[in-house]
């Protein structure tokens, strides 16, 4: 599912898991320069396809080549790219972390020439978020081991009284959250994707 933006030129898309994520992002996003696509369901293993044409048998892999205005005739080329910058945005647990791992591969191996030319992008949403009296701002953790040391550092300065919220998917962050820390180009932070973050993403999941 695709909701498109207003205008193409310096535009980008969101790549998201499922319906609720892209819900959310639509209400805090940019109706004018900012796109949301939902893919449903697990992706397939780029590596582990026998052709490009299998791989555009999957219906999620058709609907991003489609969205991307991309070719899988002998390979996946890319015509007329109508986003400025494609950006992998997936929940903050664990399953997120695997599509984001799967996306990566896709992009590496089948569609590598959008990350050549510097247009791929990620965000990482906060899994955690960690709130004091003792503390002026919330504090956030991405993964599990970053929560466990964050809470070592709060523990080594005798921050005890801390409320602890985990968020299990993008849908459940607040608005506000979701569009300071992962939508809104001026307070996010992103990160751009070489070929080789992709190699090794791809090789960390094979």
């Amino acid at each position: 599912m695709l909701i498109d933006c207003g205008e193409h030129p310096e535009s980008e898309l969101f790549i998201v898991e499922g319906k609720n994520a892209a819900y959310a992002i639509k209400q805090v996003r940019n109706r004018r320069t900012q796109a949301v696509l939902a893919l449903q369901g697990k992706l397939p293993n780029a590596s582990r396809a026998r052709s490009p044409a299998k791989l555009l048998e999957n219906v999620q892999i058709s609907q991003l080549l489609q969205s991307l205005d991309a070719d899988g005739v002998g390979g996946f080329q890319l015509n007329n790219l109508r986003y400025n910058r494609v950006i992998i945005l997936t929940d903050p647990d664990a399953d997120g972390a695997h599509a984001r791992l799967l996306l990566a591969k896709l992009f590496y191996l089948q569609i590598r020439s959008i990350v050549e030319r510097g247009v791929l992008h990620m965000v990482i949403a906060p899994l955690f978020c960690i709130k004091s009296a003792q503390l002026d701002a919330p504090q956030y953790a991405y993964t599990p081991k970053h929560f466990a040391q964050l809470n070592a550092t709060l523990d080594a300065a005798d921050i005890h009284d801390r409320q602890v919220t985990r968020f299990k998917g993008l849908a459940s962050l607040d608005s506000e959250i979701l569009s300071s820390m992962c939508v809104s180009p001026g307070s996010r932070t992103i990160n751009q994707l070489t070929l080789a973050d992709c190699a090794t993403m791809s090789a960390s999941f094979r």
